[in-house]
């Protein structure tokens, strides 16, 4: 029984030695992409950045990583054209045709995020990968929607046939028109994948527990639906003024109630460890060589 209980304290001491906790944080920043169901729309590039807490623990080759952050992220889509005709009376009780387009239109939407990451496995030599979940909490968003607005006046063979290009009268060539709102998501699940290098900082290079910096690059894919649907339309118009157009963003109208939506993100990563040395240590204040 002496025996068996030794073997086990030996075993426990052995597993402290192979074993490494780390606090620190990490940096990163990366291109968005939104892609959803729609007709509509075409995902266009974004961009984001983040800055986390990181809890690193190693036993051997195995690797497990957790923490929390905060990111800010903007993603963005291209809206097709839009095209409406509307028959009406000028100042002086003339009618015609109104021509209304709406071109270039870019939906953006600037989003305030809380992250809880966890990702677990495998690091050989320095090179390290590491697979997992994200869990994401919208905090704040905000929409910025951009689009260019020309309006012409048909006047048929009545009068003065097309009007267009006349400011002073109310009709625009491809005047830049934009509309912000508020806009909420829900919260979201992403699959992470993570893979690069750990670099031993300077001076502490030949620690075996020596602060670490982990260069790597990162893949996440939401799993949810994380649109958040609303009552606003797509495009309100006002035809008694030629140019007031407010815009909602696309995933915040009701009338696309049915859209599916799913993040792509892609970037680089630092995160900086540092060991969490144990009693023992702290105590002896000894160095391993």
């Amino acid at each position: 029984m002496k025996k068996v209980l030794m073997y086990i304290i030996m075993l426990l001491v052995a597993s402290q030695s192979w074993a490494q906790s780390r606090l620190g944080f990490s940096a990163d920043g990366g291109l968005t992409w939104q892609i959803d169901d729609l007709d509509e729309t075409t995902p266009k590039t974004g961009g984001m950045v983040s800055l986390n807490g990181v809890y690193s623990f190693q036993y051997k080759k195995f690797l497990l990583q957790a923490g929390f952050g905060v990111s800010e992220a903007w993603v963005m889509q291209g809206v097709e054209a839009m095209h409406d005709e509307i028959s009406m009376l000028d100042t002086e009780g003339m009618p015609y045709t109104l021509h209304m387009d709406l071109t270039g239109r870019r939906d953006m939407a600037m989003v305030t995020e809380l992250n809880v990451p966890f990702m677990f496995g495998l690091k050989v030599n320095h090179f390290y990968m590491m697979m997992g979940a994200k869990f994401v909490v919208t905090l704040a968003g905000k929409a910025h929607m951009q689009a260019n607005l020309t309006t012409k006046g048909d006047y048929g063979d009545r009068y003065y046939g097309m009007l267009e290009n006349m400011p002073q009268h109310g009709f625009y060539d491809k005047m830049m028109v934009e509309s912000r709102s508020d806009i909420q998501f829900q919260p979201d699940l992403r699959l992470c994948l993570e893979g690069g290098w750990t670099i031993p900082m300077p001076y502490f290079a030949r620690r075996p527990s020596a602060p670490q910096l982990q260069l790597g690059a990162f893949l996440e894919y939401g799993l949810l639906n994380p649109v958040d649907k609303d009552n606003d339309v797509y495009v309100e118009l006002d035809y008694t003024q030629h140019t007031k157009v407010n815009m909602h963003h696309i995933y915040s109208a009701f009338e696309r109630k049915d859209v599916m939506v799913s993040g792509l993100r892609v970037g680089v990563r630092a995160t900086f460890l540092f060991p969490v040395r144990t009693k023992e240590e702290r105590e002896c204040n000894c160095s391993r060589f």
